[in-house]
């Protein structure tokens, strides 16, 4: 439908996809639309739907910052296993009215290291045989590490079978430079967080690059799905506080501590709150390779945690909400002037988390001066939103 309305409204902007099998992959939505339009289109729906919600208050939407690049930025992914007739799948299932699924293994937005990757893991899954596999295997998961050593992860619903099978042996001797992980799932879903995985061979960290850092990342932490994107965000962040002389901040959704550490490294002192065990554990990790106090974790839901923060009665002078699609809960909201943060930073990759927060923050008293957009996944319809909202008089 999105793709669609784009092309209804200027059809004279449709262009060659470059990829064979953009007309049923499901993924790349705007590939046959021209970047520069898909860019405008980001701006303007949100500009839409603020103007619905919020009216008048609504500040400018900046253009949207565009992605470094256009092809071959994803480091990571998960794939699905079918057992096809002739040979191994890894892929993704096509748009309704297609039968053979999306081959993955060249997806024109992998990195073409990932893309060889994954074209190694089915030569393997090839030597042992459909029949196996299709049992075996629900999901793989692959992620590139700044340093090479790459993690490949399998998710079955049986170690024991899988071990007994011997997939575990032949991945761990396909790629010895590589650490091979396993994850059991009782459900038929990519999920490779929860209980820490078996690791057949490597380490359990990545390594991703922020700022000149190579920060640690543990199996199931989030991680960004292309280099250079967090740098960007990053540095955006950092301009903001440093226009209105923010020097203490709280970031709730802080994940391994990426934007945590650039903003310390920049002289602001930050604590970083995340619920996922996972993230924080990466970034103890990433506290202890880099010897430094600051910033400090806590793990936990954001508001216990700042309920315990404000104890001690120590404030802020901003605070930023890191979030992911589902947005933040109002028993959060409600706690934000109680931090005596002049300055609230909303990050959102969902569109519609982004606006229902905006809304909420307004309705507390806080009064957006910016609305910042940045392209992160290039052809698709996600676009990060970063709103920058001031205390009010009556913010409670």
């Amino acid at each position: 439908m999105i793709a669609q309305t784009l092309a209804a409204g200027s059809a004279g902007n449709r262009v060659d996809p470059g990829c064979p099998q953009a007309s049923y992959c499901p993924g790349c939505r705007l590939r046959h639309t021209r970047y520069p339009e898909q860019l405008e289109w980001f701006q303007s729906r949100l500009e839409r739907i603020l103007d619905r919600e919020i009216g008048a208050e609504r500040p400018r939407v900046e253009p949207v910052q565009p992605h470094p690049q256009q092809e071959g930025y994803r480091i990571r992914t998960t794939v699905r296993v079918f057992a096809a007739e002739e040979r191994i799948i890894l892929g993704m299932a096509a748009k309704a009215g297609r039968l053979e699924p999306v081959d993955l293994t060249k997806c024109s937005n992998h990195d073409p290291r990932l893309n060889r990757l994954l074209r190694s893991i089915r030569d393997v899954l090839d030597d042992a045989g459909p029949e196996i596999v299709s049992e075996l295997i629900r999901w793989i998961a692959v992620h590139l590490s700044a340093d090479g050593r790459d993690r490949i992860t399998a998710v079955t619903g049986s170690i024991r079978n899988f071990q007994r099978a011997g997939l575990d042996r032949r991945l761990a001797d396909r790629f010895p430079d590589h650490s091979v992980h396993l994850f059991e799932s009782a459900e038929p879903s990519e999920k490779t967080s929860g209980p820490d995985p078996v690791i057949v061979s490597g380490r359990p960290e990545i390594l991703f690059p922020v700022a000149g850092m190579e920060l640690a990342v543990l199996p199931g932490a989030w991680t960004p799905v292309s280099y250079g994107t967090a740098d960007r965000l990053d540095r955006t962040v950092l301009d903001i506080l440093q226009e209105t002389g923010g020097s203490s901040v709280i970031e709730i959704g802080c994940g391994f501590g990426g934007s945590a550490f650039f903003l310390a490294r920049n002289g602001i002192r930050i604590i970083g709150i995340d619920r996922d065990r996972a993230a924080v554990r990466s970034a103890g990790m990433n506290r202890d390779r880099l010897r430094v106090a600051n910033p400090v974790f806590i793990t936990g839901k954001g508001d216990h945690c700042l309920r315990r923060l404000l104890r001690s009665r120590e404030r802020y002078d901003a605070v930023i909400l890191h979030g992911m699609r589902k947005g933040f809960g109002e028993r959060l909201l409600d706690m934000l002037t109680v931090t005596g943060a002049r300055q609230i930073i909303l990050i959102s990759p969902g569109t519609g988390a982004f606006v229902r927060n905006t809304v909420q923050l307004i309705d507390r008293g806080w009064f957006p001066d910016r609305f910042i957009l940045q392209d992160q996944i290039p052809h698709t319809t996600s676009v990060l939103s970063t709103g920058v909202f001031r205390k009010g008089e009556r913010s409670r």
